[in-house]
Parts: C-alpha cells; sequence; structure tokens
C-alpha cells in the first residue's frame, strides 16, 4: 500500500529521476485517489513540470479534468499523450470519456471506442463501452459482437446479459425468422433474470444502476401481444427497485383536505418532441384553482418549448441525478399523482415507474405499451383506440379519455400548410409512408411491393428519420422484395432519412396519399399529414399502438381510408392512386372536419376529472 509519502510529488519526481517508472506511476495513482481534484491536479503539475513527457501524469491529471468537468482540457490532455504514444489507450480513453461526457454524438465517439477495444481486446469493460456508444447510432449487430466478447470475457457480466436480451441483432428485422429468433432470446434472456437476486452481495451495489442500463424499447415493434411479458419483466423490475432502493415503498403521509391536487408529469423528453406534441396541452390546461402542476425532465437537453413550461407550470426540474438522489427529490415534492408520459421511451422512465413515488401514479401513450410493475396503477389511453377486451393488454387499470385522448396544437408547427392551395398535377402519383424504420417490419415490403406492381403510375417516399448508415439496411432488405414482384426498388422508392422538420413537413404535404405502417401506425405523423390534408390509408391492428390513425379517421368519418385486411389495403390503396378525384375529394372532407382532432378541451376535462377522482379515492383510504 502507498503511503502519503509515496504520493508527495517531490517523492514521485525522484521516482522518475531514477528511471524508476513503475513505482512512480503507482504513486501517481495514488496521489490521485487520496486528494481532491483541485490539489492533485496542482501535485500533478508539480511533477509535469520537471517531466512534461509523462504519460502517467498526464492521464492523472486528464482524469482531474474529467472529475472537474473541463472536458476540453481532459480532450487536449488525451491528444498530447497520443502524439507521444499513438498507441497508449490512456490517451484514447481520456478523449472518448471527455467527448461522451461532454455531449459529443455518438457517432463521433465510436472511432475511439473501436480502437480502445483493439488495443484492450482482453478487456470487459472496453468492449462493452464499445457495445453501448454502437448501440447509441443503431449499430447492433456491431453491439451484439461487442457483448459477445464481452461475455466471453467475463460471463457473469450483468450489464452484458441485460442490453443482449433487450436488443435485436439488427435495427430492423432482416426476416420473419430474424424476429422470431429476437423474441426467443428475450424470452431466455428474461427467464434467466427472473432467477437473478438482486441482494445478493456480489451485485448489490449495481443494481440501481442496472434499473437504469437499458429499457425494453424494440419488443413491442415486433407486432406481438407482449402483455404477459412485460409482466414478467416488470416482476424483475420491482424486484430490484425493492431491492436497490427500499425506502419508496413506505406509507405517505396524509395531506390537509381540501388544499390543491399536486400533480407530477415526467418525461423523457421535456421539450419540443412528438410526445410534448401529443400531451403538453394536458399538462398546461390543468385548471390551476383546482391544480399544482409539476414536470420533471428525465434525459439530458432543455429547448425553447423548456422554458416555456418554466413560465407556466409550478414547478419544472430539468437537473438530472442518480436513480436514487432524482426519486427521493421527486418523493419529497410530494405529488398527490404521478403521471408518466412515455414510459420505456428511456430506461430513467422504467426505473422511476418502478418506485413508488406518489399516491396515484398513472401513464399517458407516449410508448403504447403496458409498464408491465404493479407500481402503475392506471393506463390513460384513448376510448377511440381501444380495441373490445383492451383490458387485457394492460396490468394497469385501463381508463380512457374521451376521443384521442391527447391535446395536439399544430398552430405551433414550424411550418403550415398552403391555404386553398391545390396539390401540384403531376405525370406520376406521389405516395408516402411517414413512418419511422423500426415500424416497418419484414411483412410491409411485400405490401408496398404490391402496390407499385399494380399501380406502376406511382412513387414510394420512405420518410423513416434514419441516418444513412442505418437506412441502408432497411434498403438492403426491401430491394429483393420489390424485385421479385418486378418493380424497380431504386426507380420508384426515393428514401429521406434524417430532414429538418420544415423538410420533413414539406415531403409530407406533398403526398398524393399516404400508407400507414402495420401494427404500429402514426400518431403524431398522422395528426400532421392531416392538418395538411393529405388522406392516410390504415389498417387497424390487434393493439391500441396499432389504430391511432384508425381513430382519427373515425373522428372524420372517413371510413373508405379504413381497410379490413392486407388484400383491402392493397386494393384501396391502387384504386386511390388512380383516382385523382376521388383523392380530390377526401382532401376536401379532410379540411372541413380536421378540427375535431385538435385542441380538444372536452379531454383537458376529463383528464383533470380522473386525476381528482383518483386522488381523492386514495386520499380517502
Amino acid at each position: 500500500m502507498n503511503s502519503p509519502h509515496d504520493a508527495n510529488p517531490q517523492r514521485i519526481i525522484a521516482l522518475l529521476d531514477a528511471g524508476q517508472t513503475m513505482a512512480a506511476e503507482q504513486a501517481l495513482a495514488a496521489l490521485a485517489r487520496a486528494s481532491e481534484p483541485q490539489q492533485a491536479t496542482v501535485a500533478i503539475d508539480a511533477v509535469l513540470r520537471r517531466h512534461p513527457d509523462c504519460i502517467a501524469a498526464l492521464a492523472e491529471l486528464g482524469q482531474c479534468m474529467l472529475r472537474m468537468q473541463q472536458h476540453r482540457a481532459a480532450f487536449n490532455l488525451g491528444a498530447r499523450i497520443q502524439t507521444l504514444a499513438a498507441d497508449d489507450a490512456r490517451g484514447i480513453e481520456l478523449q472518448a470519456s471527455a467527448m461522451e461526457q461532454a455531449g459529443a454524438h455518438a457517432l463521433q465517439v465510436l472511432p475511439l471506442r473501436r480502437r480502445l477495444a483493439e488495443l484492450r481486446p482482453q478487456s470487459a469493460p472496453s468492449q462493452f463501452l464499445l457495445a453501448v456508444t454502437a448501440s447509441r447510432v443503431g449499430y447492433y449487430a456491431e453491439m451484439h459482437a461487442a457483448l459477445d466478447a464481452t461475455l466471453m470475457l467475463d460471463p457473469a457480466h450483468l450489464f452484458a446479459r441485460w442490453a443482449k436480451f433487450l436488443t435485436p441483432r439488427g435495427k430492423f428485422f432482416a426476416s420473419e425468422a430474424e424476429m422470431q429468433r429476437f423474441i426467443a432470446d428475450w424470452d431466455a434472456g428474461c427467464a434467466a433474470f427472473a432467477d437473478f437476486d438482486p441482494g445478493a452481495s456480489a451485485v448489490r451495489e449495481r443494481v440501481e444502476h442496472l434499473l437504469m442500463a437499458q429499457s425494453n424499447f424494440h419488443l413491442a415493434y415486433t407486432g406481438i401481444d407482449v402483455t404477459a411479458r412485460q409482466i414478467a419483466l416488470g416482476r424483475i423490475l420491482r424486484r430490484m427497485a425493492r431491492s436497490a432502493l427500499p425506502q419508496f415503498d413506505r406509507p405517505f403521509a396524509a395531506k390537509p383536505a381540501g388544499a390543491r391536487l399536486r400533480v407530477g408529469f415526467l418525461s423523457a423528453t421535456l421539450r419540443h418532441h412528438t410526445v410534448l406534441k401529443l400531451f403538453g396541452g394536458l399538462l398546461r390546461g390543468l385548471p390551476r384553482d383546482r391544480f399544482e402542476v409539476h414536470a420533471y425532465a428525465l434525459e439530458a437537453g432543455v429547448d425553447a418549448v423548456t422554458e416555456q413550461l418554466r413560465r407556466e407550470l409550478d414547478l419544472v426540474r430539468t437537473d438530472l441525478a442518480d436513480l436514487g438522489a432524482m426519486a427521493q427529490r421527486i418523493r419529497d415534492d410530494a405529488c398527490d399523482a404521478l403521471v408518466y408520459l412515455d414510459i420505456g421511451m428511456h430506461p430513467r422512465t422504467v426505473a422511476l415507474s418502478a418506485l413508488r413515488l406518489a399516491p396515484f401514479q398513472a401513464m399517458l401513450w407516449g410508448h403504447p405499451v403496458t409498464s408491465g410493475v404493479d407500481s402503475i396503477d392506471a393506463f390513460l389511453s384513448s376510448e377511440l383506440m381501444e380495441p373490445a377486451g383492451a383490458q387485457a393488454h394492460y396490468s394497469e387499470t385501463l381508463l380512457p379519455l374521451p376521443g384521442l385522448g391527447c391535446c395536439y396544437d399544430p398552430l405551433a408547427l414550424p411550418l403550415q400548410p398552403a391555404a386553398d392551395t391545390p396539390p401540384p398535377e403531376r405525370e406520376r402519383v406521389r405516395l408516402c409512408c411517414a413512418q419511422n424504420g423500426l415500424k416497418l417490419l419484414p411483412e410491409q415490403d411485400q405490401v408496398f411491393a404490391r402496390i407499385l406492381a399494380a399501380a406502376p403510375q406511382t412513387d414510394l417516399t420512405l420518410l423513416c428519420g434514419l441516418h444513412a448508415g442505418i437506412e441502408r439496411d432497411l434498403v438492403e432488405r426491401m430491394r429483393p422484395v420489390f424485385l421479385a414482384h418486378g418493380v424497380d426498388f431504386d426507380r420508384r422508392v426515393r428514401v429521406v432519412g434524417l430532414v429538418t422538420e420544415p423538410a420533413f413537413l414539406g415531403e409530407l404535404w406533398q403526398a398524393d396519399l399516404v400508407l400507414d405502417s402495420l401494427h404500429w401506425s402514426g400518431g403524431v405523423t398522422a395528426l400532421e399529414t392531416f392538418w395538411g390534408e393529405v388522406p392516410i390509408l390504415t389498417l387497424p391492428g390487434a393493439f391500441m399502438r396499432g389504430r391511432h390513425t384508425f381513430a382519427m379517421l373515425r373522428c372524420m368519418e372517413l371510413p373508405e381510408l379504413i381497410a379490413d385486411d392486407v388484400d383491402d389495403f392493397v386494393r384501396r390503396a391502387v384504386a386511390l392512386s388512380g383516382d385523382a378525384e376521388q383523392r380530390a375529394r377526401l382532401r376536401a372532407l379532410i379540411a372541413t372536419r380536421k378540427s375535431r382532432l385538435y385542441r380538444a378541451d372536452s379531454v383537458v376535462a376529463a383528464f383533470a376529472n380522473l386525476l381528482e377522482r383518483e386522488t381523492r379515492a386514495r386520499a380517502a383510504h
């Protein structure tokens, strides 16, 4: 063990002068561990004045800079190490860590993580961090290769096992067989964690971080009924939450009768985003004589929308912390009710939902899948979107709100449709699918190909919202399917990746007909499409997530845009593609009826009454 004398900068200098490099490096590490970063920096600077090229001193100084959040200085120290020794992993690690902590895009960090994995092939942490970075840009095949390498080195690596079963091997399912493989792997992984003991001494300290590591985002995109699986995973999450943070199962103190109800809203995206477009009106619309409104951001990033909420609501918290600290802060705010906008969109939403932080806890449909945890009391849905027997799809009590169950104001869009301007006359009909590529399952390829084969006057635009390195995988899956139907994919299909919101709306509103995705339909995108008075053809799915557009068409009484099955979807798409007069008629009807979809005061009123009823009922007990 190093003594304070060993960590003295003069002692380190003497060791370096004598060529005792290993002893000097041990003393430098001891100095950094034993001191506050500011004090360690002063001591290490003294060493570097005598030995400016000491890589160990530069590396320890860089770690001090990271601890003090001086990211640029840490990055520059890493670059300095690189000039002295290009293959020294410490310099690359400093650069990667500094970029990540400064908020750099994962694509910028990925080459550094790849290089570190090459330099440290026997390091499970280096392999795992490569997996994490690859996953953030959608390179799931590379992620799984790195996870496999991690588990070869450390078969008990908890986080690698967790990530491996929750994430498919590709951003898009290459085939039905690949999708079934993911479901089977998911089942096996979930079953393995069912026997996991979160209280075991070997893992107890890591459970809180595991809760925050990965959300079960992808399973619902397979189109299957995920209810039983969500509940199975929910039991695991609750067991981990109770083990790591047992203080949040204690009862709540009674509050004085007659006080305004305090409602907290939690979202991973408390900024300009799809989720807040849907539900921001509910936050703002609760009557302030009856409610005090709090909002909690669960992911980094604020913008003008966040700042507007600060002015409009009673309290907005955007400062992040570890799970326990954030949970305690929320619980200390003593909300009567907590409403999650988007459980499943971010690991922090899942982790917090597994805790009891308010007497009544509910979720809205920002990610329209049951939470599976018994700590969420109610799923607040749309009465028009739910199929018969829908309660069976939820572990929570299903409480539908009127109409669409949201309150969207399209006037906030950065682009508005041109008034009284008919679509331009074109020789070819422009079809469009404006859904994220995740929603386009392999069976969707056949549907698109059949339509284009039967309607040779049409072209298709896919507004898939993905960067080029990812959309290429989707194209490679689709191209042979189209070829089998005699359709030249490259000539008749245009793939549009990440674009600005105005550019996206411009593309969308130039379409003659929009084709909805199967199993998971458009939500906000459908609302924005109808605002531009463009017809959408949909096939309602078996679950609420596949019935958003269907509900909107019911509101507008447009059954001719609702298909009965896949064959009927193809038939209607082909017929509408060849009938400009019918498309114009539908546009005109949408123009006169679309107001039914937006700024729904009845939804806000019903939401307020529901919150009051549910919270008062719990207070009475």
